[in-house]
């Protein structure tokens, strides 16, 4: 079945850049989404009387943003609450389940991730040097949905694995952190290394 059957996808409104702050509420764009989620790198914001003037396109918890044009073309993050309260930017849409009973949101999310869905998308993106997908492209993109209850058995499971993921890069991060101070504080001789005589007569 297709994606509109369960869900539709509503872009954001077109901000003018005239209205950009320094600070306010945050404002995301597609060049906010990234590989790896939600960033705050470089975003910009707008007055607090744009929450109520576009409540339309202010985000909640949990949504899923997909970037619709742009180098960033198919990828997406959810919201979480230390985003809140931010409001959506044209070209990025958000997914909004008209068949909560029969979607589940986790799950949605896991499939917009897929490579069989990413491969979708970039078919269905229009011209050259810069991608564009509308949200005709992505609502006729067919799904395969189990039942309810197992898409959420299934969400939890990768969420699981994602969080052990999460840790281990993590902990990567950290070790080369740890790699790096370390090689210079050897090689600059602020840390030495305890040698015992019988190694040094060994090389001797």
């Amino acid at each position: 079945m297709p994606l509109r059957s369960y869900a539709q996808l509503q872009g954001g409104f077109a901000f003018s850049s005239d209205s950009f702050r320094d600070e306010g509420i945050p404002l995301i764009r597609i060049s906010n989404i990234k590989e790896a989620g939600l960033s705050h790198d470089g975003i910009v914001y707008l007055h607090q009387r744009f929450l109520q003037k576009h409540d339309d396109f202010r985000g909640e918890f949990g949504d899923i943003l997909i970037a619709m044009s742009g180098a960033t073309t198919g990828k997406n993050a959810r919201i979480c609450h230390a985003d809140l309260p931010v409001l959506i930017n044209q070209r990025v849409g958000r997914f909004v389940i008209s068949a909560p009973g029969s979607l589940d949101s986790d799950f949605l999310y896991y499939t917009v991730n897929t490579k069989t869905f990413q491969d979708e998308i970039v078919i269905d993106a229009i011209g050259g040097a810069q991608p564009n997908i509308s949200s005709s492209h992505v609502e006729r993109i067919h799904v395969k949905l189990p039942p309810f209850v197992e898409q959420k058995a299934i969400a939890a499971r990768l969420a699981a694995i994602e969080a052990v993921a999460r840790t281990l890069r993590n902990n990567i991060q950290k070790l080369k952190q740890q790699k790096t101070g370390l090689m210079q504080d050897l090689l600059t001789g602020k840390v030495r290394v305890k040698v015992d005589e019988a190694e040094e007569d060994a090389d001797a």
